[in-house]
């Protein structure tokens, strides 16, 4: 139990310090690629990462169902049904695979008719992307089981390490592509290629250090309808979330160009980051969530109460930091970084980041419903918020461009992630809802001094470069930390602090 308490910390750890590099990464090859590509063909390729990234949708929730499943194989040391069902849904990602490639061919045969803002030379260099990213998103699907199995098996050190190695090599792939004038086309074949050869790294890991077994004897029937039910609701919030995230740009390339594409996928990029540091950590929760309910402990809706609690506030400290230092200074880290062509970002970003705070410090609610087989509310009623948000976006495209996409988009959130999904987790889940808000209240206390430093920080430097854009950072992190443990953080809070601090003593 001691040893996989410590994996998960090292896994949230690892999470964040890959949070880091990925952001570091993209401050630092993110600009060369707008200014090599060009604005235009950079639209094009984000547009096509986007259509491509839909098909994700054909894991039809499987991933999730395989973790959830053999979580609880291995908590009642069913090995057999373990192996069964790793097999099983081998066979059938392999299959999902060529239908995916399929789907691509399909897409690439229409795109002209569709994408009427872009020019010829930008649809014939989309038509390459397509095929390319179906080969990608073909390798993806395999890859998930091989994740599943060291994700169950609550690995999560190899997992950050692979991902963070992920992270250090793009840059490399990308820089070495781009200076050889592999342009957009080059960018996806390298990005294709690392996706095979960590997907090898999971299988070698899967086989040769777990030891794991794979059968192809075919699962039982009822759990097989079972895992299909399940699975059913996570697929269609999957289709839900990549229409509520990723319609707007292909609104954009019906109704405007390429270049307000760049733009929004700029912007879009930020409420990006903004999620991956909500999930570092009820991204490693689900196992363990499982195996609360597969125990069938009395206390069990209490304990993941304190569980959404406590996570939900470690993540709005993290949330609360990026978001206010981005409202001081993102628009002049977005003009430093991307360039003056792409200032209206900031507002797109900011927009969206503003109401997404509370969902995000709120995603171990996620992960609790996925183990308790209780996805249906939330899958149904997000179709009609998507739906909702496409209709205002269509609405104010043509006024706003992005910006009115962005009103969409954030929108949906209030109604459908704040209000619905608060009195689904309080009435139908019975977590404590009125105990997450008396603690979300009482931390906004301490944005006060961080604000009122900001503001008047603001006045003595100007953050024009990336030298200034550091100093205030540090500045700004170190104020808003102060008044986060001084005046917000609780025992708990406080002695993970003293603990870090005094492993770092330790180790000098």
């Amino acid at each position: 139990m001691v040893k996989q308490k410590n994996e998960l910390k090292l896994g949230v750890i690892l999470t964040y310090i890959n949070l880091f590099a990925s952001n570091m990464v993209s401050i630092l090859y993110t600009p060369f690629i707008l200014r090599t590509l060009g604005q235009g063909e950079y639209g094009v390729y984000t547009l096509v990462w986007n259509i491509v990234n839909y098909l994700t949708v054909l894991d039809l929730g499987f991933s999730n169902a395989i973790i959830r499943y053999a979580s609880r194989y291995k908590a009642e040391k069913q090995k057999e049904k373990e192996a069964s069902l790793y097999g099983t849904f081998l066979i059938v990602y392999l299959v999902i695979g060529l239908i995916a490639i399929g789907i691509c061919a399909l897409v690439k045969a229409n795109f002209s008719g569709f994408a009427k803002g872009l020019t010829t030379g930008e649809v014939e260099t989309a038509l390459q992307l397509i095929m390319i990213g179906s080969i990608n998103i073909a390798v993806s699907f395999p890859f998930s089981v091989f994740r599943g199995i060291v994700n169950v098996s609550e690995k999560f050190t190899f997992i950050k390490v692979v991902d963070l190695i992920r992270t250090l090599l793009t840059p490399v792939t990308t820089f070495a592509v781009l200076l050889n004038g592999g342009g957009s086309v080059g960018l996806m074949w390298s990005y294709t290629w690392i996706s095979v050869v960590v997907f090898v790294a999971y299988v070698y890991y899967s086989f040769a250090v777990l030891h794991q077994k794979i059968s192809f004897k075919r699962c039982d029937n009822d759990v097989l309808k079972s895992i299909s039910v399940y699975s059913g609701y996570i697929f269609l919030g999957m289709i839900v979330d990549k229409i509520y995230w990723g319609t707007d740009q292909i609104i954009l390339s019906n109704k405007a160009d390429a270049r307000s594409i760049a733009v929004y996928s700029i912007g879009s990029s930020f409420p990006g980051y903004f999620i991956s540091f909500s999930t570092a950590i009820s991204g490693v929760l689900l196992p363990r969530i499982t195996k609360v309910f597969s125990e069938k402990k009395e206390n069990a809706t209490q304990e993941l109460s304190e569980w959404f609690i406590k996570v939900g506030r470690l993540q709005f400290w993290v949330l609360s930091l990026v978001l206010l230092g981005f409202i001081f200074v993102g628009k002049e880290f977005i003009c430093i970084w991307a360039g003056n062509n792409y200032e209206s970002a900031y507002w797109i970003a900011l927009i969206i980041m503003i109401p997404s705070l509370i969902p995000l410090s709120q995603n171990v609610g996620i992960s609790i419903l996925q183990a308790q087989n209780k996805l249906k509310f939330r899958s149904v009623s997000y179709v009609f918020i998507a739906i909702f948000n496409i209709f205002v976006s269509l609405a104010l495209v043509k006024k706003y461009g992005g910006i009115g996409c962005a009103i969409g988009t954030s929108l949906g959130t209030i109604l459908g992630s704040i209000i619905l999904m608060n009195i689904y987790y309080k009435k139908i889940i019975h977590l404590d809802i009125l105990g997450y808000w008396k603690n979300f209240i009482s931390m906004l206390r301490t944005w006060i001094l961080p604000i009122i430093a900001g503001m008047i920080m603001k006045n003595f430097i100007a953050v024009t470069s990336y030298v200034s854009l550091l100093l205030f950072a540090l500045m700004f992190g170190v104020l808003f930390f102060i008044s986060a443990y001084f005046v917000g953080f609780n025992s708990y809070e406080k002695a993970l602090v003293s603990s870090i601090i005094g492993r770092l003593k330790r180790n000098k």
